[in-house]
């Protein structure tokens, strides 16, 4: 689809980098956000633009409409699309249009599995999650912040295993997860040689802690569950709670 011919194009399974559009302002700063990414990493920019029919009941054929619900609701996204497109008039790259029918997150959510991501072998959700942040920061130039927020409280029992909710407890804990920090640190520092990495275990509340990260970070990347050796406190709820809160853009890895 070009900008002078807005089409639909349902065949693309590679999707590349993926953006939902519905004609808001926040739609439209993804979508620039999107071009940049797709540029840097030489990838296709997919727009997609989701549409839903309502059931509607007609007390008589004369109050029935002379396009049916369905076309109405595709010409109404199809116009959307043509906005994105005009947004886009300035990108280089190669850009694919879809008009997919469904509710929002639901479709961003399927075709997301045809997007483009990193693979780690045998990793776990939180080594997915730093390794996909690292490809990312090695795209960009950038340095790399690997975060592991330590709760504080007692209903986060996981991260005491002795049951002792004391400061000499959590410290111990601290160090124990900085020291594991640290072998991730190197793992990545090995795959990414020119690569700046920091690593930090703070302690406190982690939807807070990463909440403000956001404000000064390129992205921000969360996982969606944390199992495994760094033990990443970065849970669904957490996940949820930042992209809530975040002032910055997030990506989500899904475990």
């Amino acid at each position: 689809m070009t900008a002078e011919n807005p089409t639909a194009d349902q065949t693309s399974t590679d999707l590349g980098i993926l953006v939902g559009y519905d004609g808001s302002e926040l739609a439209a700063r993804a979508l620039e956000y999107g071009a940049a990414e797709a540029t840097r990493r030489n990838a296709v920019l997919t727009v997609v633009a989701a549409y839903t029919v309502p059931a509607m009941l007609y007390p008589n054929l004369a109050s029935m409409p002379k396009e049916n619900e369905e076309k109405a609701s595709l010409r109404a996204v199809e116009s959307l699309l043509g906005e994105a497109a005009g947004l886009l008039r300035d990108h280089s790259g190669k850009v694919v249009y879809r008009a997919e029918r469904g509710d929002a997150a639901g479709v961003l959510k399927d075709l997301s599995a045809h997007a483009r991501t990193v693979a780690v072998d045998g990793s776990d959700a939180g080594r997915l999650t730093m390794f996909t942040a690292a490809e990312v920061a090695s795209s960009r130039r950038a340095a790399l912040d690997i975060v592991s927020v330590l709760p504080a409280g007692n209903e986060w029992l996981y991260w005491y295993p002795e049951l002792e909710l004391s400061a000499e407890a959590s410290g111990r804990r601290q160090k124990q997860l900085e020291a594991a920090l640290e072998a991730e640190v190197a793992a990545v520092t090995q795959q990414f040689p020119d690569m700046q990495v920091r690593a930090e275990v703070p302690i406190g509340d982690p939807t807070e802690i990463l909440a403000e990260a956001t404000k000064t970070a390129q992205l921000t990347v969360l996982g969606s569950r944390g199992r495994g050796p760094v033990r990443s406190a970065l849970l669904g709820s957490v996940s949820r709670g930042v992209l809530h809160r975040a002032d910055g853009p997030i990506m989500v890895v899904p475990s």
